[in-house]
């Protein structure tokens, strides 16, 4: 039986204010929870409505499984933990930076993709969407649990790195007509509005995806489409990279 007080709680964990005070956040479903503990977060507590052996749990009712949860159809599983201790932003030769993501799924679909691509860490505007959002977290899939999210002043950040930078935007010049250098910053922008136009003195170069369609109603990809793209292109083609 779950008391009216976890319920508060889990209620309560749905706001960033007070995952930042608790320095808890909840995680549902199966692969989400059972990446969790695979990665070693301190379990907080964990609710079921099916019985598991391999980890300490309460049993809980579909009914109350709906209570608690924070989608329409709740899964068979969810769970509270720790957030980690903050990590300091280490030296890499390519950084993934965001700029105003707003969208949960978005940021969520972006994490996966770092993760899928070997990048370990992503570097956020302090305006971003909170990675331990609900629904990021189910976006990513339990990638969040290994690529780690670093909020900043990114014109702090930028002004700080001795190294180019790249903006995205559907006007700048196609990524096939010129080569990367092999270090460097990729930065993505809002979904509506784009990069930051305090950042824009920052950019080096300006780079888009070329578009194939005839048609002008498709002015633009979705950020998430384009960082996969991005990823998938600095990972697959040297050529890109200046020698």
């Amino acid at each position: 039986m779950i008391s009216k007080s976890q319920i508060s709680l889990l209620k309560k964990l749905q706001l960033k204010k007070y995952r930042a005070k608790t320095r808890l956040f909840v995680a549902e479903g199966q692969k989400v929870v059972d990446q969790c503990i695979d990665q070693g977060l301190t379990i907080h507590r964990i609710y079921s409505t099916d019985w598991r052996n391999d980890v300490q749990l309460e049993l809980i009712n579909a009914q109350q499984m709906h209570k608690i949860s924070n989608f329409k159809t709740p899964s068979s599983i969810l769970g509270i933990f720790e957030m980690p201790p903050k990590a300091e932003i280490e030296t890499q030769k390519i950084d993934i930076v965001i700029d105003r993501i707003q969208d949960p799924g978005n940021l969520g679909t972006i994490i996966r993709l770092c993760d899928w691509f070997g990048f370990r860490q992503l570097i956020c505007s302090e305006d971003s969407v909170d990675c331990y959002n609900p629904k990021v977290i189910q976006a990513s899939m339990g990638s969040f649990c290994r690529v780690n999210c670093h909020y900043t002043n990114l014109l702090d950040f930028l002004s700080s790195q001795n190294k180019p930078v790249y903006g995205t935007s559907p006007k700048g010049d196609s990524m096939n007509d010129f080569y990367f250098e092999e270090s460097f910053i990729l930065l993505f922008g809002n979904e509506s509005q784009g990069i930051s136009k305090n950042l824009h003195p920052m950019i080096s170069q300006w780079i888009s995806i070329d578009k194939f369609s005839k048609h002008q109603a498709v002015d633009s990809l979705n950020v998430a489409s384009t960082v996969g793209i991005c990823l998938y292109k600095i990972r697959n083609r040297e050529s890109y990279f200046k020698k």
